[in-house]
């Protein structure tokens, strides 16, 4: 027993150990913790009055691909009741943390467009500027 508490203890110092807080880092980074953290914030303030984008097709035929339409019925009660309320959190904070997705998503490409427009900007400016040298020579 002994010899295993000091196996444990030396890993422990050499930053070897296992810990959950270290796996949860590496498998959670700034984008996925903001992501999932975004959409758990709103299934937790999710108000039913409100909805989601899914429920601007209904009606219409994109209405069976909307998965994340709320239940909006009013015949349940109990548990019912209670696991459609639960649903409708679940459906509201999924596609907060989805559309959360999309925006970081379009960040990112914005980003890279402007790096290349900023390259392509001054590679021309260097052009015309090694034209106007040459013209002075």
């Amino acid at each position: 027993m002994q010899h295993v508490l000091l196996k444990a203890l030396a890993a422990k110092r050499a930053g070897k150990s296992f810990s959950l807080a270290n796996t949860g880092r590496k498998i959670m980074g700034k984008t996925s913790g903001g992501i999932i953290g975004g959409g758990i914030g709103e299934a937790i303030v999710a108000d039913e009055d409100i909805g989601t984008l899914a429920d601007i097709a209904k009606g219409t035929s994109l209405e069976p691909y909307a998965l994340t339409m709320m239940d909006k019925s009013t015949d349940k009660e109990g548990r019912d009741e209670a696991f459609r309320r639960l649903k409708n959190r679940l459906k509201f904070g999924t596609e907060g943390a989805l559309f959360n997705l999309a925006l970081i998503g379009a960040g990112k490409g914005f980003k890279k467009l402007e790096k290349l427009i900023q390259k392509v900007l001054m590679n021309m400016l260097q052009d015309l500027l090694q034209k106007q040298f040459k013209k002075l020579d």
